[in-house]
């Protein structure tokens, strides 16, 4: 049976989330871990994400996000596919890092979206790893950062306490997303008592903002309409890139499947998108995905020395 259509949105929250092969523990390391996160920045940096949240697990991880362009899918591809390749190089290993497809759930701002974000946030204290208190210090988990706002770089985790809790981007509001964390996990276990849910309206209101505020509302489209909308922009920079090398389309089929004029446009256009493989490789007449794949990793500038 082929595989249903993704619905695209470029508003609410993603909860995306995958796990490893057999479950096996392809986090285990701090240097693991820190690969994986660098290459789910990268790709939120040249899509534009909002990254909301994220935590990296033993064999798995989960990401809340939204996609200003709608193209859950293709960052998907590009950052499971990245952080693959640099795992079964590092361990010189073959076959599938994750397990089957990755889950991309997608809310509508609002409480079902707030649950996700706190669910991303205590899932190292739910597997037992840290305590809430030292969830504030502990690196693979997007809440320390709550609390050090210098170090959040493209994360959007200000606008998001306003937009999902109403609260304000300060102590206050920190310490009342804390005691909703908190409370969040002893509910789980036993009803919460009186002082604690009067302890929890003192704090939330003291950090809650005047008034509501919201993520930015973006003009909607229908899932095709998102995937013709990007398959467009890829050929108008497909366009660019081989103008400026001053070649037409037409010729393509006369170059050799590895030239190197081929290549240097297949990697002129894969800095301005993510564009796959298997795109590139029919749209430049370089054979297979895998053909083009081995050029590419050639490093730039080295001569090409075959050519069919």
């Amino acid at each position: 049976m082929p595989r249903s259509k993704r619905t695209l949105s470029n508003q609410g929250l993603y909860h995306v989330y995958n796990r490893a092969e057999l479950g096996q523990p392809i986090f285990d390391s701090d240097s693991a871990k820190a690969v994986f996160l660098e290459t789910v920045l990268q790709v939120s940096e040249t899509l534009a994400w909002e990254l909301h949240a994220y935590a990296i697990m033993t064999n798995h991880f989960h990401l809340a996000l939204t996609t200003p362009q709608a193209d859950i899918e293709v960052g998907m591809h590009a950052l499971l596919s990245a952080f693959a390749n640099k795992h079964r190089a590092f361990r010189g290993t073959i076959g599938h890092v994750f397990q089957s497809r990755y889950r991309a759930d997608h809310y509508p701002l609002g409480q079902l979206a707030g649950d996700k974000v706190d669910y991303v946030h205590y899932n190292p204290v739910a597997a037992g790893i840290v305590s809430l208190d030292e969830l504030r210090y502990y690196p693979w988990n997007s809440y320390r950062l709550i609390w050090q706002p210098s170090l959040r770089g493209r994360l959007t985790i200000g606008p998001m306490l306003g937009a999902l809790y109403g609260l304000k981007d300060d102590p206050d509001g920190w310490h009342a997303y804390e005691e909703r964390l908190r409370l969040r996990m002893a509910s789980a276990e036993r009803s919460l008592t009186d002082d604690e849910l009067f302890g929890l309206a003192r704090k939330t209101k003291a950090g809650g903002l005047p008034e509501a505020v919201g993520l930015p509302v973006r003009a909607g489209m229908t899932s095709d309409g998102h995937r013709q909308e990007r398959a467009a922009e890829q050929e108008r920079i497909l366009g660019e890139a081989l103008a400026a090398a001053g070649i037409l389309p037409e010729d393509l089929p006369g170059l050799g499947k590895s030239a190197g004029v081929k290549v240097a446009v297949a990697q002129a256009i894969q800095a301005r998108t993510l564009a796959s493989s298997a795109w590139l490789a029919k749209a430049l007449h370089l054979g297979s995905a895998p053909t083009y794949a081995s050029c590419y990793a050639r490093p730039r500038g080295q001569a090409v020395t075959k050519s069919t």
